[in-house]
């Protein structure tokens, strides 16, 4: 057999085919007309990925060359149960995403402007008169322990030689400050909400990334701007979630600088201003969680409205323009 010309990078050699590697399975025409992209020809030790447009096939090419896409559906099969159950995944991961999108986004829109609404009534737990009652700055002793004051709690530590050693318990009886400053119960139920919220939020978000991820086109050339429209929805998505993970913490956040002024009441309660710092700090925080259902609001009403505008490049990212060539 007569072995084929080859061209690589304009130099005439001489090759013989011998193995053909690996296949790129693209459904584009441009890549139908030149798939011999993934021919792997061999001479001596060296090895070429020759571009087709760049090989002159010999007679060999009608007996050693596969069908297109033929090898690449030897190696990459997948098992019909296995892909009839990603395929039913995939399908009901839209559904979800469409179901968020189109019923849940707007109606958790209404019901936070419907809450933040009631916050003006006297009965709503957002209501401004709440902070002048849940703040307790006074300091408390230490609950009085069954036993006697100064006789400190003892227990039998077994030493590895089976020898037992009286150890002493830490207690609060015996700290150095043992008094108390409660926690404001209220602002706690307030972060409650909010971190509920936010978890809700970051869920729903998560199922319209993947349902938009799931619409995506092969990446290719072409009219891409559906592509781009998806993914700056995807970023906006991307952004709604890292607001949604800082809500979270603010509750951690208000517990640390609380605790902070609360230790300094405790070691100087003689001292006014730590107990108007300690309801400063409450009255700040109660403002903030106003504030942050104003802001889970907009998220979600911001998201709705960019997601509607865009369903249709969101759905068909390259649907048919040709018509509006002429």
């Amino acid at each position: 057999m007569r072995s084929p010309r080859i061209l690589v990078k304009e130099k005439p050699v001489r090759a013989e085919i011998a193995s053909f590697s690996s296949w790129v399975d693209i459904d584009t025409k441009p890549a139908q007309e030149m798939y011999l992209l993934a021919l792997l020809f061999r001479n001596g030790r060296r090895a070429y990925i020759v571009r087709d447009q760049a090989v002159i096939i010999g007679p060999t090419r009608t007996t050693e060359m596969p069908p297109y896409g033929s090898a690449a559906k030897e190696i990459a099969t997948m098992d019909k149960e296995l892909a009839a159950k990603l395929e039913a995944f995939q399908k009901q991961a839209c559904a979800d995403g469409e179901n968020v999108v189109f019923r849940i986004f707007p109606a958790k829109v209404c019901r936070l402007q419907d809450k933040i609404k009631s916050a003006a009534l006297p009965g709503s737990p957002y209501h401004h008169s709440q902070t002048s009652t849940t703040t307790d700055a006074t300091v408390y002793p230490a609950p009085e322990s069954s036993q006697t004051i100064g006789e400190p709690q003892s227990k039998k530590r077994k030493m590895d030689d089976g020898s037992q050693v009286s150890a002493t318990t830490n207690d609060t009886q015996h700290a150095r400050l043992p008094s108390i400053v409660h926690a404001n119960k209220h602002m706690s139920a307030l972060h409650a909400t909010l971190k509920r919220e936010c978890e809700e939020l970051v869920s729903l978000t998560d199922q319209v990334k993947l349902w938009i991820s799931l619409t995506m086109p092969k990446i290719e050339g072409g009219d891409n701007f559906g592509v781009q429209i998806q993914e700056e929805v995807i970023a906006e998505l991307q952004r709604s979630q890292d607001s949604a993970f800082n809500l979270r913490d603010v509750a951690r956040n208000d517990y640390l600088a609380r605790a902070k002024i609360c230790s300094k009441l405790i070691k100087y309660p003689n001292v006014e201003d730590y107990t108007l710092a300690l309801q400063e700090h409450d009255d700040h925080q109660f403002y903030l969680a106003r504030q942050h259902l104003n802001d889970l609001r907009n998220i979600y009403a911001v998201l709705t409205d960019l997601i509607h505008k865009n369903i249709a490049k969101i759905r068909a990212p390259r649907g048919n323009n040709g018509v509006a060539l002429y």
